[in-house]
């Protein structure tokens, strides 16, 4: 924050979004719009979904072998989608089955 209550057009717009309950809902689109270019396509099209709520990432895949190569680069994948985010919002991420997304 700038002053008392000064804000940046960036911080005002990320409070609007907090207070009207966008975030995580941005973060999810924004995340699943650009996987093709920050995985590759070879693994996106593996990926069913994804789910991002309150600094957690949930990956649905279709496929156990994907399911559990995502799972051993939990760590780095977490540290190239934070940097491509430009912060650090994603706290943790599990790789689930798509036959496991919640209806």
């Amino acid at each position: 924050m700038k002053g008392r209550n000064l804000y940046s057009i960036a911080e005002a717009i990320e409070l609007w979004q907090q207070k009207a309950g966008w975030g995580d809902n941005l973060i999810s689109h924004q995340i699943a719009q650009n996987l093709p270019q920050w995985m590759g396509s070879r693994l996106v099209q593996d990926i069913h979904s994804v789910l991002f709520k309150q600094g957690n990432l949930t990956i649905f895949v279709q496929n156990s072998v994907i399911q559990t190569e995502l799972t051993y680069a939990k760590q780095t994948l977490q540290t190239n989608l934070n940097r491509h985010l430009g912060k650090d919002v994603i706290r943790n991420i599990s790789i689930e089955l798509s036959n496991s997304v919640p209806g």
